[in-house]
């Protein structure tokens, strides 16, 4: 199995990214409440949608390239490492240039420190990471006067992150695509292609 990295250049025209979480749960047929408890880890979905040709440069080259890339991941026969395209860059520690401090498998937060003191670091929905997988932040982070800020996220950290390792640009996660029709292309001759790509995590 091999690991492919999204190309940067084929940033999909329309994506879908959330956290899928694994519940059950069963309804009493006394009093009609239901009981829901947890069946497993939550894991990542993602969907990006693509408009491209087959020819010429820009969107009138961007089907065949796409083409080629789906072509090389072989489906579900490797991973693909996946991004939210939507929020590549979006908030983070741009008030500094911080690192973390390291953070124990199972923690729903993270402390930040050397950044801007007194200001905005992290925003909600913004990502965090360096355990091989996103976390999206729950609450925006302030830094104190010291420029230290305790981050809160979900889902918790699959493995420990050390100092310095922690992400909060571009994080991705490892996605399978299951759909051996992934790279359907059709379209009239010398119109553009619409291709969509589901893929979930691989926890």
């Amino acid at each position: 199995m091999q690991i492919f990295t999204w190309p940067a250049d084929l940033a999909p025209s329309n994506v879908t990214f959330y956290l899928q979480h694994h519940t059950g749960g069963a309804e009493s047929p006394f009093n009609l409440r239901r009981k829901t408890y947890v069946l497993g880890p939550s894991r990542w979905v993602a969907r990006f949608d693509f408009v491209g040709g087959i020819q010429g440069e820009g969107l009138y080259g961007k089907g065949a390239a796409i083409d080629a890339f789906l072509a090389q991941v072989g489906g579900g026969a490797n991973r693909v490492l996946v991004h939210d395209f939507r929020r590549p860059t979006r908030g983070g520690p741009a008030t500094g240039a911080g690192t973390n401090s390291p953070a124990a498998a199972g923690a729903s937060q993270m402390t930040w420190i050397g950044l801007q003191p007194n200001a905005l670091a992290f925003r909600r929905g913004d990502y965090v990471g360096g355990d091989g997988r996103p976390h999206i932040v729950t609450a925006d982070a302030f830094t104190n006067g010291s420029g230290v800020v305790v981050v809160s996220f979900v889902p918790p950290l699959k493995s420990a992150v050390a100092a310095g390792a922690g992400m909060y640009t571009e994080v991705t996660a490892k996605f399978e695509i299951r759909d051996d029709d992934a790279g359907e292309n059709g379209a009239a001759v010398g119109e553009v292609e619409r291709i969509s790509v589901s893929m979930v995590e691989d926890l």
